[in-house]
């Protein structure tokens, strides 16, 4: 599956958002271009209260500006589109998702997450605590 972004722009954005950001540094204007990039598109009132949720913590990360946007993105409870989203990350096709597995998702989008980052996200979704989220809890996950 090709990403909306190639390695390249990605990395121009992490240059543009990552570390050194204070408050007043994020405009709604880098927000909405990095949203299109995405191949995403999100109202101006919510463009606004990203930067300014973002702005108003002052230091803040890559990482913490790609999350405040997928917060912000309408989830679908599809079954179909839930289900293809899922087999993105399922890469070995086993039926559940490996932290290795997202990590490999996320690194396309944010190479400066940590193993750990990834592995506490994993543990906050895995419910049966097997180290893997299973389809159902990926379900729960982009549902609630």
């Amino acid at each position: 599956d090709d990403a909306p972004l190639t390695e390249d722009a990605i990395a121009e954005y992490r240059e543009a958002f990552f570390g050194k950001n204070q408050p007043g540094d994020l405009t709604a204007e880098r927000v909405k271009e990095l949203v299109n990039a995405l191949g995403e598109n999100l109202p101006d009132d919510k463009i606004r209260d990203i930067v300014r949720k973002l702005n108003a913590r002052g230091y803040f990360e890559f990482a913490d500006l790609l999350r405040a946007i997928a917060s912000a993105l309408p989830t679908t409870t599809d079954p179909e589109e839930l289900k293809t989203v899922f087999k993105t990350f399922d890469k070995d096709k086993n039926g559940s998702l490996t932290p290795a597995e997202i990590r490999s998702v996320l690194h396309s989008i944010d190479g400066k997450l940590s193993s750990e980052e990834v592995d506490a996200m994993v543990k906050a979704m895995d419910e049966n605590g097997d180290g893997e989220i299973s389809y159902d809890e990926f379900v729960k996950m982009m549902t609630t």
